[in-house]
């Protein structure tokens, strides 16, 4: 087009100019909104577990520190795709304590022996919890490494940066979860007022969310019929280019 060869015309449709300015302010804000996402997490977890949850969000610090520091040390740059990247894996390093932390619970509240007697060492049930839950945790750290290495050598610009925090993010997920949780957990389980009194442990009941999903469980196929017959139509409501009116073209400028 250059040349000449093919004498189109062209038309300014949009312009825009994103300069420092905006730029450093929409990495704030989005730095603003990890944080909170992180405490949002971090009570609802405590509110769930209790005890076994204040740990797990201690150790979700820990993470958020871990990840900083290798991003530091690779000397990376954060940009807005990489924060998205760091978002996600704090949802996987949660995702990984209620896996533990649920798995813990059934062993604790599961009869053992004759009379139907809950066990009153606090450890093996953790030990178990732990112990169970880690093949389905590795597995899906696996498959999110694998996704986050083909991002990385396929995608272009700024979306590696989301491969490369994801890659960073999900090792930092494991090591807080089943690492530094378990040593936290371990250590809180033996202090002998945690052993006098189990339900500070979040363990000794299954709480009141999963007892009331138990007694009248989500029928969620219920209205299969309609959600099949509404999710084309949606489809198509957001399809590009619909809904939008026509932009008028803008002058050329040289």
């Amino acid at each position: 087009m250059k040349g000449g060869a093919l004498p189109a015309p062209v038309t300014t449709v949009e312009q825009s100019t994103v300069g420092p300015t905006p730029g450093a302010e929409a990495i704030r804000a989005s730095a603003t909104a990890a944080v909170i996402g992180l405490l949002c997490t971090g009570a609802f977890i405590v509110a769930v577990y209790r005890l076994l949850g204040l740990l797990g969000t201690v150790a979700l610090a820990l993470y958020g520190l871990i990840s900083y520091a290798a991003v530091v040390g690779l000397g990376a740059t954060l940009t807005l795709p990489g924060l998205a990247g760091f978002v996600l894996a704090i949802g996987i390093a949660v995702d990984a304590n209620v896996l533990v932390f649920e798995r813990a619970r059934e062993e604790y509240t599961r009869p053992t022996g004759r009379a139907g007697a809950r066990p009153r060492d606090l450890r093996r049930p953790l030990r178990t919890g732990f112990a169970k839950a880690w093949s389905a945790v590795a597995d899906s750290n696996i498959t999110t490494l694998v996704a986050a290495a083909l991002l990385f050598v396929f995608a272009t610009g700024p979306v590696k940066g989301f491969g490369v925090t994801l890659a960073i993010g999900v090792p930092a997920s494991m090591v807080s979860a089943m690492v530094i949780t378990r040593l936290l957990a371990d250590w809180a389980v033996r202090v002998p007022a945690v052993r006098r009194r189990p339900a500070l442990t979040g363990m000794a009941g299954t709480g009141r969310l999963r007892a009331r999903l138990a007694r009248r469980p989500p029928r969620l196929m219920r209205h299969r019929a309609a959600g099949c017959g509404s999710a084309p139509g949606c489809c198509c409501s957001r399809s590009p280019g619909s809904g939008r009116r026509p932009e008028p073209p803008l002058s050329r400028h040289r």
